[in-house]
């Protein structure tokens, strides 16, 4: 289920920075995946797609609050 998931997420991604909590819970939203476990499934796709180049990060992606991301 990871192709829905990074499609939700590139969506979700914009220009400019935003907190990873904030694209997390955005994301689960649009896919119904409003669990621990969800959010968690949407977290570990963002951070591939970050480790593919395809999102860029200031922070650690594992501190959702306290870490920005957005579209290189």
């Amino acid at each position: 289920m990871a192709e829905p998931i990074d499609e939700a997420l590139l969506e979700v991604v914009q220009n400019h920075w935003l907190k990873v909590a904030l694209v997390v819970a955005q994301t689960g939203d649009r896919l119904d995946l409003n669990t621990d476990e969800g959010l968690f499934r949407v977290a570990d796709r963002l951070k591939a797609l970050i480790d593919q180049g395809q999102i860029e990060v200031q922070g650690n992606p594992d501190r959702w609050r306290h870490s920005e991301i957005r579209k290189p």
